[in-house]
């Protein structure tokens, strides 16, 4: 009997967080310490401040809570329906997990994960500064080195690179565990939301916060299915019995 998706996502995810501190060495100039490959830290130099404990304990035990209902009603729902609410699995489990690792690496600086997303005014507000902060981080440093200052392939190329590893992340292990191969939605989700974000800087500057805050949602849930079919309910199937 071989091994289960989950399984398998959770050793590749392993995988590539590895792969990430590695591009990070790659990149760096100098020699980074032996005790950064043991931080919680994706990219060198990171300074900002834990949140207190007793903030953290709160904020993991709300969101267990919350992940569990979230996991508990997605096992109900019509396929279409889950497909949509899965972005509250991916919040509140994101969250629970930021709030955990930041317990058991307190003192190292890791801030939380998200910063308060459901206030993004622009979807470069809320996926350059409010979204997974830790990957987000990374993805910056990363396409820096890439891309020229102020070149308009910078944002895309974070984008692209998010697309590939979710790919590795998702459809990758899916295929290992079930011989089903399901490539290219997450890819075509991320190309969305560059095409959005290009369309903001061009012409959504000066646009009224209720507009920038209808305008996020609207790019960023609607074609949620994308992202969500497939690989990632079937992360979930089994939870629940």
């Amino acid at each position: 009997m071989g091994l289960s998706f989950q399984t398998y996502f959770i050793g590749n995810l392993l995988l590539l967080v590895l792969l990430m501190k590695a591009v990070t060495y790659t990149l760096a100039r100098t020699n980074l310490p032996a005790t950064w490959w043991l931080s919680p830290h994706l990219v060198a130099n990171f300074k900002t401040h834990s949140p207190a404990r007793f903030h953290l304990l709160v904020r993991q035990f709300i969101f267990f809570l919350l992940s569990f209902c979230a996991w508990w009603a997605l096992t109900l729902l019509p396929t279409t329906l889950a497909l949509y609410s899965s972005f509250l699995v991916i919040w509140f489990t994101t969250e629970w997990l930021g709030a955990t690792l930041g317990l058991l690496t307190l003192q190292r600086g890791l801030p939380l994960i998200h910063n308060d997303p459901w206030k993004a005014l622009g979807l470069m507000d809320f996926w350059g500064r409010r979204w997974n902060i830790w990957v987000a981080t990374w993805l910056n440093h990363v396409a820096q080195h890439i891309f020229p200052r102020h070149n308009l392939f910078r944002p895309i190329g974070g984008f692209l690179i998010s697309a590939i590893f979710h790919e590795l992340m998702f459809a990758v292990p899916y295929q290992l565990a079930t011989g089903e191969k399901i490539y290219g939605f997450m890819t075509l989700y991320f190309s969305l939301q560059a095409v959005g974000t290009m369309i903001e800087r061009r012409w959504l500057k000066k646009a009224p916060a209720s507009l920038l805050y209808l305008w996020t949602w609207a790019w960023i849930l609607l074609p949620l299915p994308l992202f969500t079919y497939g690989p990632f309910l079937a992360l979930f199937t089994g939870v629940f019995p």
